[in-house]
């Protein structure tokens, strides 16, 4: 990948039916596409929401030192 270029990928949970004919057209359209797990995606989102909730912990407390 070219550092100074971005490449953009489309990312669909994988919901059975539903997604399947989405992805198949966007990769006709030359479009990058990821159907992942919903398992994952929501291990992803509460990870970040971990994450955030450290991050204003650790800002808060540090203001108090």
């Amino acid at each position: 990948m070219n550092k100074n270029k971005k490449e953009l990928y489309t990312c669909l949970e994988a919901t059975g039916i539903y997604s399947f004919d989405l992805a198949q057209y966007l990769s006709q359209q030359k479009i990058k596409v990821m159907v992942v797990n919903p398992i994952i995606t929501h291990a992803f989102f509460k990870m970040e929401l971990n994450l955030l909730f450290e991050v204003k912990l650790l800002t808060r407390d540090f203001g108090k030192i």
